[in-house]
């Protein structure tokens, strides 16, 4: 009836299990209790009684239809009066073991531990002479030919359903190898069995078997938050599923699911690690059927609610029982207990445990239907070691590759614009810009609101600082162009999913750089990077941590200029830093290599009148391709890994400006953008198309522009698309004379190849808040007239706007303007 079996959940160490297992055997429900037998263990140690009349009584016992049980109840309830120390059955060295036709441990009263696994064939094959089992028939038990051990099998059921006993004796071969045997029939499977008494079986006496573990897609090891622990009960569901699947015997049901049993239990296999493991509960009787971790201790003994939350003084048990009845899936349950495998911790040690509740439905030989509610779960300390170091790696993994991109996007960035300043054709100068402004009181005041509420992060002062110094001294007669140049970033990621951890982060670079001509075509140069990156997460349990990386890298690179002003261009960069995680069971840190390569190229491919006649076809690119690898040393609790990131980003801009004979011109216009992130972490690619057509006519100052685009594929099953149309009427002279606009979007309608140009990451392609096809209109319309004895012009204006949301605004207003085109840059306008 062990086919009727369950998985189970996790508890601790033998001294902090969910509950205790009780001295005596508690009677469930509905149960009636066996007698004894006439002679029980207690009568064979006080020499009142002989071992072979101990094993008769016991076999006797077992035949009656009164203690045969049918029930997983029943079954639990028997197999705990088995094993019951000082119980009828098992007193000092007497007690009961009893095995499989095939020779495989069914049951051990003393050492549960040993049950499932198969004796030595030279053992078994002893015991089996002593019922009278014939040679022949022994030695075609062990061939390999089907044909020859099929019909041995046949015959030894034959004999054995004779119920043969007696006492053997293999000590001169294999110590402590003595007892008496008895074979009986089950009287509900109607299946042999073969009962031992004084044999006092060990792992000694048991063979080495080949175990069958499965492939199961998550193990023990891995199990470090709700995600994993939930996974790893599940893949334990499906592998004893599968292993019983095949069964269409109760000999091959108890055989294939002691063979799970092996599984589950090896402390070398996947299904067992630290104080990760998996058990069986009956629901009713509270006796655990299956125990990964410690089945001698658990097994067939049942369970009383004494094990309390040390924080919060309620009874483990009945919240585990009741989380695996809250739904269809079980829940969660989360307390507080010592570790006992952990001496360095506290009592106030967080445990996550999963439980859930299953009906097993079995047919008994009778051919009626057996229900049986069982209970499946497991359990993972937060804080252990193995899970603190195994979720410390997780966190680096799904970060690292993150902040790995974002830093070599900063470095690229840093190399690709010096390259287009440098190559743009204009003279180089001296400049300076910090945080975008030309001095610091500028940037101060830009950044004034952030400075008041304190929200200021120094390092966002670096986005958009530059500057430029020519090194070449006029009059000196050098032609290298030498420049030393410097620029700051600092750009924020984030990703993850609330099941498993999210996370958000900045990283904050500095750059120097100095380079020079080689020729008229080839600039070269060299750039030192500093990049510090910061991200804060919060796993699935809600444990927030932080990790920090610091890499200094030296980056040589290398640009050719084409002569229809394409550049191409390559950099490669070396480097070395330290990646650092802090949560609350303390600091981790490693230290780190770096290796990044990337090329681009930036410029037109076609600029010709001649492709497509009477107007003029332009085709720009825009591209560039990334790979970054970073290697950890390791440490006590950081393991040693090599993580990989990539970045691939592709831009085409293509338009023909077709002039007509009115003098104004029609402009079809296209774009494709493709973006594609790989490696370790968050990964994704995205295609997007755009297109438009503009008619723009200079002499009355009407343009009339619609354009559309689409995300073509994107990884996972987001779309966005968008549509917009406009007409502009501009002013005449001087901003003078009658104006106005209007124009209407649907859907997202930011320019396509640009925007998956200008993304951080791959988890920004998409809004938090997913596509929404929203739609808009707005309209405004002036009047340009002279101000100011014409030195200035006025324009009253109104405009109105709506929004798919039903929002509305309407305003009306002047403004003035100056009228020269040299005046100073003046605006004001009044709403």
């Amino acid at each position: 009836m062990f086919g009727l079996f369950v998985l189970v959940g996790v508890t601790t160490h033998p001294e902090a299990a969910l509950a205790q297992a009780q001295d005596d055997c508690p009677l469930p429900p509905g149960v009636t209790p066996p007698p004894d037998p006439t002679v029980t263990a207690q009568d064979v140690e006080s020499g009142s009684a002989t071992l072979g009349e101990f094993a008769l009584a016991v076999r006797a016992q077992f035949k009656s239809r009164g203690s045969e049980t049918v029930s997983a109840e029943q079954l639990a309830y028997a197999g705990c009066r088995l094993r019951l120390e000082g119980g009828p059955m098992r007193s000092g060295s007497t007690f009961i073991v009893t095995l499989t036709p095939d020779g495989r441990v069914y049951l051990h009263a003393k050492d549960m531990s040993l049950s499932a696994g198969s004796l030595k064939p030279a053992i078994y094959a002893g015991i089996l002479s002593a019922l009278g089992v014939p040679p022949s028939v022994l030695a075609a038990l062990q061939s390999s030919d089907p044909e020859a051990s099929r019909p041995a099998r046949s015959r030894l059921r034959e004999i054995l359903r004779a119920e043969p006993h007696g006492s053997f004796d293999l000590t001169r071969a294999v110590p402590g190898a003595s007892g008496y045997a008895a074979a009986y029939v089950s009287v509900n499977t109607e299946q042999p069995l073969v009962l031992l008494a004084g044999f006092d079986l060990d792992a000694s006496h048991l063979r080495v078997e080949d175990i069958d573990y499965g492939n199961p897609a998550i193990t023990a090891r891995q199990v470090v938050d709700r995600e994993t622990l939930k996974e790893f009960v599940t893949e334990a569901l499906r592998f004893l599923g599968r292993t019983l699947s095949g069964a269409r015997t109760t000999a091959e049901s108890r055989a294939a699911f002691a063979k799970a049993r092996l599984a589950l239990r090896d402390p070398n296999g996947p299904w067992r690690h630290g104080s990760v493991y998996l058990y069986v509960l009956d629901r009713t009787s509270n006796i655990i059927l299956v125990h990964g971790a410690f089945p001698d201790r658990y097994e067939l003994r049942p369970l009383v609610p004494t094990v309390r939350d040390v924080v919060t003084g309620k009874l483990v048990l009945p919240q585990v029982l009741e989380a695996a009845s809250s739904s269809p899936e079980g829940g969660f349950v989360e307390y507080y207990f010592d570790d006992p495998s952990d001496d360095t911790d506290s009592a106030d040690i967080p445990k996550l445990g999963y439980a859930r509740e299953f009906t097993r439905v079995t047919t008994a030989s009778d051919g009626s239907e057996i229900r049986t509610r069982l209970v499946i779960g497991s359990g993972v300390y937060l804080r252990a070691p193995e899970t603190t170091a195994l979720h410390q790696n997780t966190v680096i993994k799904s970060v690292l590759p993150q902040m790995m991109r974002a830093m070599t996007a900063s470095t690229v960035d840093a190399v690709s614009s010096r390259i287009q300043q440098a190559t743009s054709g204009a003279p180089t100068a001296r400049d300076l810009s910090l945080a975008g402004a030309s001095t610091l009181p500028a940037a101060l005041l830009a950044n004034r609101q952030a400075l008041e509420s304190g929200t200021l992060d120094p390092g966002q002062l670096l986005e958009g600082s530059s500057f430029v110094l020519a090194l070449d001294t006029p009059g000196t007669g050098q032609r290298r162009n030498l420049t030393f140049w410097g620029s700051g970033d600092y750009r924020k990621f984030s990703g993850g999913n609330p099941q498993a951890m999210t996370y958000d982060g900045n990283v904050t670079s500095a750059n120097l750089g100095i380079d020079g001509k080689l020729g008229p075509n080839t600039l070269a140069g060299v750039l030192l990077a500093r990049a510090t990156g910061k991200a804060n997460y919060t796993d699935s349990n809600a444990r927030p941590g932080e990790l920090t990386s610091t890499v200094t890298s030296f980056n040589p690179y290398v640009n050719w200029q084409a002569s229809d002003g394409i550049n191409l261009w390559a950099t490669v960069g070396i480097g070395s830093g330290e990646v650092e995680v802090e949560d609350s069971s303390g600091t981790h840190a490693s230290d780190l290599s770096w290796r990044m390569a990337a090329a681009g190229v930036n410029g037109p491919l076609v600029a010709s009148d001649q492709l497509i006649s009477g107007g003029t076809t332009n085709l720009r690119v825009k591209g560039e391709t990334a790979f970054t690898r970073a290697g950890l040393a390791g440490s006590e609790s950081i393991e040693s890994m090599t993580l990989n990131a990539s970045r691939h980003r592709l831009m085409l801009e293509g338009s023909h400006v077709q002039d007509l004979a009115s003098g104004a011109t029609f402009t079809p216009l296209i774009e494709i953008g493709l973006r594609s992130d790989g490696g370790d972490g968050e990964t994704g690619t995205s295609v997007e198309a755009g297109g438009g057509l503009r008619y723009e006519n200079l002499a009355n100052g009407l343009t009339i522009e619609t354009r559309a685009r689409t995300l073509l594929a994107h990884s996972g099953d987001y779309e966005e698309w968008g549509v917009s149309a406009s007409i502009r009427l501009d002013p005449g002279a001087r901003g003078r004379g009658r104006w106005f606009s209007v124009s209407s979007d649907v859907g997202a309608t930011a320019g396509a190849a640009e925007r998956l140009w200008a993304a951080h990451d791959a988890p920004g392609l998409v809004p938090e808040d997913g596509f929404d096809a929203s739609r808009s209109l707005r309209a405004e319309a002036g009047w340009g007239l002279p101000a100011f004895g014409g030195r200035f012009t006025g324009t009253p204006n109104a405009g109105v706007g709506l929004d798919g949301d039903g929002a509305r605004e309407a305003r009306v207003g002047w403004r003035l303007t100056p009228a020269a085109k040299a005046a100073p840059d003046v605006d004001v306008s009044l709403d």
